[in-house]
């Protein structure tokens, strides 16, 4: 999970911990590029789209160009944008879903499911 907010992540972290995921945090989109290329037993990036140093737009187009395996992982939008351009770019950077935030937990589990089903 990619999120700047300290309460974000506090809170789906606790949700993603409900539904049995190993969650994984880091604060902007540089390190999930890095974390992504450094650990192949992640299975999806839930991205933030608006923080620091990389925003999530940029680390998803960063992540598409990683070599191998890496490259196909599920990346889903959770952001608080919630307009129509906002979703449309997270489609071009190469994202395969997008949530916007607060967080719809019944539309998350069945994200995850599409998506996981997906990689496994």
């Amino acid at each position: 999970m990619v999120e700047d907010n300290k309460l974000n992540q506090h809170v789906i972290k606790a949700l993603l911990s409900k539904m049995k995921a190993d969650v994984l945090l880091v604060d902007n989109g540089q390190m999930a590029v890095d974390a992504v290329r450094a650990d192949s037993s992640i299975d999806l990036v839930l991205m933030d789209i608006h923080m620091p140093v990389m925003n999530g737009i940029d680390a998803a187009i960063a992540i598409r160009q990683l070599p191998g395996p890496a490259s196909l992982l599920p990346i889903v939008a959770l952001t608080a944008g919630a307009l129509q351009e906002d979703e449309q770019a997270c489609m071009n950077a190469g994202m395969n879903e997008f949530l916007s935030k607060p967080v719809d937990v019944p539309k998350l589990r069945q994200v995850l499911a599409r998506q996981l089903s997906v990689t496994h």
